[in-house]
């Protein structure tokens, strides 16, 4: 029996196992890989498995091909068929599933997304053959309204087709500087409890940013207030009856490299 962990053991088990479950002759000792391996010999070795996986990839394939895509089995699903907005760099998103009559995944001859704009403007959506019977869908939708979305396998809607999708306009990053931040403290007793209520004197400050603080009678206080700039830096000094929190004053600072910390 080999030693678990063992290098040469566990080489020779694998080359073994890849023979007798995939058929991949060993054209290599198991020595030789762990203990001098042969860069030629190795890289011949490893095509096989490369071969091994494009052939099994394709028999997939003409097995998916076999059955005939019954559109009414055939579904789609995903938050682009839900929503999305304008302005938005990452595309609205959902997936087909052709399926046969079967209900079993098949791949169809044609898959094609039709976009109906709310100014009556058609357009066809990005599609995407994952090979395994299902399609990734992406689409750009640049004006607000419902838009109208019909998929059609082999030329024949699917299941629930066409469906509405409410677009509304999207916010700009670029112009969205205004970042809120909140300061949450836990307060303790000199025994290392935790108090259950409120009462202390609660003090923050932020250089030049306006704090509003809040006891909410609990032993938690917090405190907000917002950042405005994509580069600063600002000292938050956070005291509880007088003391400092650990930790302050903090520096709270904002680059446009990196996030505020």
């Amino acid at each position: 029996m080999s030693k678990l962990g063992d290098p040469l053991e566990d080489v020779r088990r694998a080359m073994q196992l890849a023979e007798e479950l995939f058929g991949i002759p060993q054209l290599v000792d198991a020595r030789d890989m762990v203990e001098n391996p042969e860069e030629k010999s190795v890289q011949t070795y490893i095509s096989l498995f490369q071969q091994y996986i494009e052939k099994a990839k394709e028999m997939k394939l003409q097995k998916l091909r076999k059955g005939k895509c019954d559109p009414a089995k055939s579904y789609a699903e995903g938050p682009g068929l839900k929503h999305a907005v304008t302005n938005c760099k990452k595309p609205a998103e959902f997936t087909i599933f052709s399926m046969n009559e079967d209900g079993v995944a098949t791949v169809a001859k044609t898959v094609r997304v039709e976009l109906t704009a709310p100014d009556g403007k058609t357009s066809r959506a990005d599609v995407k053959d994952n090979e395994d019977g299902t399609y990734s869908v992406g689409y750009h939708p640049d004006q607000i309204g419902n838009y109208t979305i019909t998929v059609l396998l082999d030329g024949v809607p699917i299941k629930d087709m066409p469906v509405t999708v409410p677009v509304k306009e999207g916010a700009d990053a670029s112009k969205s500087n205004q970042i809120n931040f909140i300061l949450s403290v836990d307060a303790y007793l000199p025994n290392g409890e935790k108090k259950k209520v409120g009462g202390d004197r609660w003090i923050v400050n932020a250089d030049d940013l306006k704090v509003e603080t809040k006891d909410q009678d609990n032993g938690t206080y917090v405190a907000a207030y917002s950042v405005q700039v994509a580069k600063g830096q600002w000292k938050i000094s956070a005291r509880l009856n007088g003391g400092d929190i650990p930790g302050s004053p903090f520096l709270h600072v904002a680059s446009a490299s990196a996030p505020a910390k």
